[in-house]
């Protein structure tokens, strides 16, 4: 059957909203005419503790064991940052949160280096803002016989039109090797075989420090200073013996010992002006280098051979 349930009287409710989020990620990439962009997103950053892996997740761009970045199997490629050339050392160092985009040129036109097959030009941030950042990144060995870490550090300061940096990279790499090498010397008749056994432990240590200042004189007018301390050595301490069969046979044992040591020093300035026409500038690059390098091998004989 029917049943009346009489009236409801229904009361209004209201519900004040505190606050309203609306999140969205920037594009990952677009093509123009001569260059592929790639932004770095928050999803990039979450996955990447340094430049280098950051790297790996661009199409194309391969960074090795040893740090070296190619780009579509390609060593001989061109690294800028902020249309500044600069090396491997220096990307390296870089703080990920400060990389806003990521421009790849695979065929480089004719205003840049006409040997390199590619070019990649990492774009920063602006900063608007004073503010400090910086940050530390460290490997740890899992074995005391094999250490290889790539340390780097970096800290930046940025006020309105000023930006000061100072940062490092280094390459410590530490392990046991044997080299083995087999000679044969032939005179008239007879045939001497010379074999080489060196057990020597490898040490490469590199550590560089990059300093600088960027000031950007108007919205067009740059001016920057750029310098960096660098002290590298590769060196091979152990046992080597010599065995010599032939005429006579000799053997020769001796402890080796190496000393190297090696420094750069750049200084260089940079002024950029951009010009009112898209793709018009000018850019002055004026730059000096010192270097030195020392290097002793001391042999220290421990047998009775000559």
């Amino acid at each position: 059957g029917v049943i009346d349930a009489g009236t409801f009287s229904l009361q209004d409710s209201s519900l004040l909203i505190a606050e309203t989020i609306i999140a969205a990620d920037r594009v990952k990439g677009k093509s123009e005419t001569d260059k592929t962009i790639y932004y770095i997103n928050n999803k990039i950053l979450s996955a990447t503790g340094n430049s280098r892996d950051l790297l790996r997740h661009i199409p194309g761009v391969q960074v090795d064991l040893k740090q070296n970045i190619s780009l579509d199997g390609n060593p001989n490629i061109l690294l800028f940052v902020d249309g500044k050339e600069r090396d491997k050392g220096f990307v390296s160092q870089l703080n990920p949160s400060r990389i806003d985009r990521i421009e790849v040129i695979n065929t480089p036109p004719s205003n840049y280096d006409g040997n390199a097959s590619g070019v990649i030009n990492i774009v920063l941030k602006r900063e608007k803002i004073a503010g400090v950042s910086g940050h530390i990144l460290s490997e740890i060995p899992a074995s005391k016989s094999v250490v290889y870490l790539f340390p780097t550090y970096s800290l930046n300061y940025s006020y309105n039109k000023l930006n000061l940096y100072t940062s490092y990279n280094g390459e410590i790499n530490s392990e046991q090797i044997e080299e083995i090498t087999n000679r044969q010397i032939f005179e008239n008749t007879s045939i001497t075989d010379i074999s080489s056994i060196e057990h020597v432990r490898q040490k490469n240590l590199f550590h560089k420090f990059h300093y600088g200042i960027d000031y950007h004189l108007t919205d067009r007018d740059i001016l920057s200073y750029y310098g960096f301390y660098n002290q590298y050595s590769y060196e091979q301490d152990g046992d080597v013996v010599v065995n010599a069969t032939g005429g006579s046979n000799n053997n020769w044992e001796a402890q080796k010992e190496e000393n190297d040591f090696n420094r750069n020093i750049l200084n260089s300035l940079y002024y950029k002006h951009l010009f009112n026409d898209k793709g018009r500038e000018i850019t002055v690059d004026i730059s000096n280098v010192n270097n030195r390098s020392e290097n002793q091998v001391t042999y220290n004989n421990s047998g009775d051979g000559s």
